[in-house]
């Protein structure tokens, strides 16, 4: 697993990272990607709906891609 900051690295390619990205949101890991940027420039991300949390989540400023998809783990 690696750390990336989206200021830095830029958004993950989602087609080759199927299963693999999550998002650091108030200090945890959320299985999730990237949608779209809010008008303020943020990207929006949606989280996997097994994490019971439903809407979007904005101030998303790191994501961990895992080795393999997550539920190979």
């Amino acid at each position: 697993m690696k750390v990336y900051t989206i200021a830095e690295h830029g958004l993950p390619d989602m087609d080759k990272l199927v299963g693999r990205v999550a998002f650091i949101f108030d200090g945890c890991i959320v299985s999730g990607w990237p949608l779209r940027p809010d008008e303020s420039g943020n990207v929006l991300w949606e989280a996997d709906e097994d994490v019971g949390r439903h809407g979007v989540f904005n101030s998303v400023e790191k994501y961990v891609v895992f080795d393999v998809p997550v539920w190979d783990l």
